[in-house]
């Protein structure tokens, strides 16, 4: 029995990984040949320009004219043709287009696969408050609230809360994005009054010293909500692979929630505009196969951490987003 259980999940894993990235695939390849053809094609055009110029500028005999003219057309090849500069090897390109390498590729499969084997193994554990056995050190009191993503329970973000633990966080508390089928507000309204709870609990620990909100995926708009509602005073909002302007995967989801995920939802264009954004954190993944586009993952104006090898569960299972959240709060002082 365990054994087909194993095996069943094993399978559902690797389903549920390899088609979001065959998908993710397709569209970086498809972006990138669509930006070769499109800076060869600007490339030949300035050619053209420039060609031009110089035989009208030798034909009129203004020499300097035609230094000029070829000196900038040369500037111009190099900056990509139209002035825009695009500098190779770097994730984004000013057009939009994601980079998309092999290696990097499947590492972040690899270690997705990994991740949907035990988010599926442990996902009942998440209905129980595991994180209380998990012996509290005493350290920094800055109260961290945890968000996790669609569908999912709290036992995602167990490892996230134990490494928290050791870096000394004393006020460590992971919500439940419920009721799974609501709308993404209701989700939020739910985590207010559970936040509100857990102030009377600490008193005025939390009031004196604000709090740090951190969302995964649709966590993140969770906490974005909870942010621009304005409820308590939240002193840092970390995002991590967070559909700011919505995710076309969305569309093979289900409930009021992955309506509200959905590109151009009424709830994704009420919360475009952010009023402070250096409240905020955007932390991405550079192979996320369930923010499409990978643009969405950032706020305008806002600041942002790009992990590379990563895709869009393994970040909240890695030590350098723990050691992230370590920093903001030291830089907010928030640390006695």
């Amino acid at each position: 029995m365990l054994y087909f259980i194993l095996k069943l999940i094993l399978f559902i894993s690797f389903v549920l990984v390899t088609i979001p990235f065959i998908i993710l695939a397709y569209d970086r390849l498809s972006n990138l040949n669509g930006l070769g053809r499109k800076t060869e094609k600007r490339e030949d055009d300035e050619r053209s320009a420039n060609e031009n110029q110089v035989g009208e500028g030798i034909q009129e005999g203004f020499q300097r004219e035609v230094q000029g003219g070829v000196q900038e057309g040369i500037q111009k090849e190099a900056m990509g043709g139209n002035g825009e500069k695009i500098i190779k090897g770097d994730s984004v390109f000013k057009d939009g287009y994601v980079k998309f390498e092999k290696r990097g590729f499947f590492i972040a499969y690899i270690k997705e696969f990994l991740s949907y084997v035990y988010l599926i193994s442990t996902w009942v554990l998440g209905f129980f408050s595991l994180e209380s056995y998990v012996p509290r050190k005493k350290g920094i009191k800055a109260p961290v609230f945890i968000i996790p993503g669609y569908f999912l329970t709290k036992s995602a973000l167990y490892p996230l809360f134990y490494m928290l633990r050791n870096r000394g966080f004393e006020n460590i508390f992971l919500l439940d994005a419920s009721p799974f089928t609501g709308s993404i507000e209701d989700i939020s309204l739910n985590c207010i009054e559970k936040i509100r709870s857990v102030f009377e609990d600490l008193g005025g620990v939390a009031d004196g010293a604000g709090i740090v909100l951190v969302g995964h995926s649709l966590g993140g708009l969770v906490a974005k909500y909870i942010t621009e509602r304005g409820d308590f005073k939240v002193l840092k909002c970390i995002t991590v692979c967070t559909p700011h302007m919505g995710t076309r995967m969305a569309f093979f989801g289900f409930g009021k929630s992955a309506l509200d995920m959905r590109p151009w939802s009424n709830f994704v264009e009420s919360l475009k505009q952010v009023k402070n954004p250096s409240v905020y954190l955007c932390i991405s993944s550079l192979y996320d196969q369930l923010t499409l586009p990978y643009q969405s993952s950032f706020i305008d104006g806002t600041e942002k951490i790009e992990y590379d090898y990563m895709g869009h569960f393994s970040p909240i299972f890695s030590g350098r987003l723990a050691d992230d959240i370590l920093n903001i709060v030291k830089k907010l002082n928030m640390i006695e």
